[in-house]
């Protein structure tokens, strides 16, 4: 079963969830064909994408998506599930809440004595689900928490609701991607296009997006065959001494001294564990770091005579750095924490004034874009080197944030410490004084 068939007839909520084929942006009016590399597990995210006007968003440092805090779906399926534990749920119950998210998609009733009579094995076993739920409503407990897995996904519910349901060891749980019978050429979404080419020996010529070679850039669960395993190489740990409670941020600890690490907890775990909550520890052949943290979160330099500065990193294996070819890291790549240092070349232009002010991204990373510290670094400059003088009607169009150079514009008005300007076209707002109607104004500054 490919994945056009994988994903066919299924609850309408896995098309608001990730990528199936026919898929269109919010506002769009053109079919995105998959992308295998478009999520970890080689299924795409839907849910909170950017319109199509705006796709190059998608990011979370970039997206402007609201996140819903608390809403209906989420009273509905916190009701049933306490009705539920507390086995007082009726059918009544289950018609108020569930299955009014259940009817808005065209899903059938949830069935409290159909339930309850037959409890899925999928979600009863160890392998995918959670054999610690018992008792007479072990049957709906089971179906309510697949309704939350459905409804909610991709929310930041999926912690905490294995930690409220003692369930951690689902952590060690196997993820799986789309099923591929062989190697060969996929056309995923049946769109006619090629997306993935999976290969044994040489490389072959193909068209499709993505060529990855067996057992080195894809791994499947039963070697030739089987579904992607995107965390191959790792084996996903939870200690249930230890995880189910958060480590106390050593900041807390250093300023208080009558606290005390949570059990289980060295220093160096606690700072790794703020960033990486879900603990994984690496196979025997992979000596790259599962985290990396550092104690800082940007870096600047002067323009000219910069100091040598220091950062700390923190890791619990292997990592190495990346950096714009006018830093320097010392060293550049290590094994565990400790201290790097960084240096930045004057930043002067080849006719030997200064330049224009530098930005760029120092990267230090182990094994996975999880285990991964991006810091901005920036250097400062001349911020009109280059510039173009604008107009008025230019300024406006600019985003916030960038310099400008303001060709010489009329004040058509003052209102206490800011002033209107115009070039017979538009009009934009300046703060400062000192100004009156009719006077011609020549700027430099960063618009906001």
């Amino acid at each position: 079963m490919e994945f056009k068939d994988e994903v066919a007839d299924r609850d309408p909520r896995l098309g608001q969830t990730v990528r199936l084929p026919g898929y269109k942006r919010v506002n769009g009016k053109n079919v995105v064909g998959v992308d295998f590399y478009g999520g970890v597990t080689g299924f795409q995210y839907h849910k909170f994408v950017m319109p199509e006007d705006n796709a190059s968003s998608d990011r979370l440092d970039k997206s402007y998506n609201d996140l819903p805090v608390y809403r209906m779906g989420e009273v509905y399926l916190n009701y049933a599930e306490a009705m539920a534990e507390l086995g007082t749920l009726t059918q009544a119950d289950l018609d108020k809440s569930v299955n009014l998210l259940r009817k808005r998609v065209g899903m059938p009733d949830l069935k409290l004595a159909d339930a309850n009579s037959k409890p899925d094995w999928y979600l009863a076993s160890a392998e995918y689900g959670y054999p610690n739920v018992s008792g007479p409503n072990k049957g709906i407990i089971l179906e309510i928490r697949r309704e939350r897995m459905v409804e909610l996904a991709q929310e930041s519910f999926r912690w905490a609701d294995l930690d409220r349901w003692k369930a951690g060891k689902c952590i060690e749980q196997v993820f799986h991607g789309p099923y591929f019978p062989g190697t060969g050429e996929y056309d995923l979404d049946g769109d006619g296009k090629l997306d993935l080419c999976i290969y044994t020996g040489n490389k072959p010529s193909s068209k499709a997006t993505y060529i990855m070679q067996l057992d080195k850039e894809i791994f499947l669960s039963e070697g030739t065959k089987g579904y992607y395993e995107p965390y191959h190489s790792w084996a996903h740990q939870f200690d249930e001494a230890r995880d189910y409670y958060f480590p106390i941020p050593l900041n807390d600890i250093t300023l208080n001294n009558n606290l005390t690490q949570n059990p289980g907890w060295d220093d160096i775990d606690a700072l790794i564990a703020v960033s990486f909550l879900f603990v994984s520890c690496k196979k025997e052949s992979d000596t790259r770091a599962r985290a990396v943290l550092t104690d800082v979160s940007f870096v600047d330099f002067p323009a000219t005579g910069s100091a040598e500065q220091t950062i700390q990193v923190f890791a619990d294996a292997d990592w190495v750095s990346e950096a714009p070819e006018w830093m320097t890291v010392t060293p550049s790549t290590g094994t565990g924490s400790m201290t790097v240092k960084i240096t930045a070349t004057d930043n002067i232009a080849p006719d030997g004034k200064m330049d224009s002010p530098r930005k760029g991204t120092l990267i230090f990373k182990g094994a996975t874009l999880i285990s991964t510290v991006e810091l901005p670094v920036t250097q400062a400059g001349d911020k009109y080197r280059g510039l173009t003088v604008s107009s008025v009607s230019d300024v406006a169009k600019k985003a916030d944030g960038e310099f400008v150079a303001l060709a010489s514009s009329q004040v058509v008005a003052v209102n206490g410490n800011a002033y209107v300007l115009s070039d017979g076209t538009t009009q934009i707002y300046v703060t400062g004084d000192g100004v009156k109607p009719g006077d011609q104004v020549t700027l430099n500054g960063e618009k906001e």
